[in-house]
């Protein structure tokens, strides 16, 4: 009898994670859209969108396996460029040459910004990693800049999955809010697909 007690309360406990679980799901559906930005015929990145954040896809030369697109919501703005390896060969991007290409973009930020100095940030979701640098700029120190200027610009070199490398510009009026925040969660649910 016990057992049989036993045996009832796992399965009710099962049905209880299983319907939370859906629950959940189609909650998350109407929080998140989710993108798909094609780089080739065999491979595209997935892209989860948080509600308010929109994407527009920029032109990119068809015969090329690389995709520009901009990510928009309000005064947060992120250029993300995927680029495929050739045949889908997988990139030999480790963190030191991750850190070396970051070092060589950012370099034409230091001079102007607060910083004074590239800080490397280590960026990992499930599929993928990278590392970026931000920048606040010298001149809107205590300012609110004009529309279409940004105190801040994040860096990021990655990898979603083994076969695209992204460079990605962030442009912001602050490194720590919940929309900031927001986009660096966008950068670490990246998936390859295909």
């Amino acid at each position: 009898m016990q057992n049989l007690i036993s045996l009832n309360n796992a399965i009710a406990s099962y049905r209880t994670v299983f319907i939370v679980y859906f629950i959940l799901l189609s909650y998350s559906e109407l929080l998140f859209s989710n993108e798909s930005v094609a780089l080739d015929d065999t491979r595209s990145v997935s892209v989860m969108l948080p509600e308010g954040w929109q994407l527009i896809k920029m032109m990119s030369p068809p015969e090329l396996p690389a995709k520009t697109i901009n990510l928009v919501n309000g005064d947060y703005k992120i250029l993300i460029t995927f680029i495929g390896s050739k045949d889908g060969a997988p990139f030999k991007m480790n963190d030191d040459k991750m850190v070396a290409l970051i070092n060589k973009t950012s370099m034409q930020y230091v001079s102007g910004s607060v910083e004074g100095k590239i800080t490397i940030h280590k960026i990992q979701g499930d599929s993928m990693r990278g590392v970026y640098s931000s920048f606040t700029d010298k001149k809107w120190v205590g300012k609110q800049p004009p529309p279409g200027e940004f105190k801040q610009v994040t860096s990021c070199v990655i990898t979603v999955g083994k076969s695209i490398l992204a460079t990605v510009t962030y442009l912001s009026n602050d490194l720590e809010g919940e929309v900031f925040n927001e986009g660096l969660t966008i950068l670490k649910n990246l998936r390859p697909q295909g």
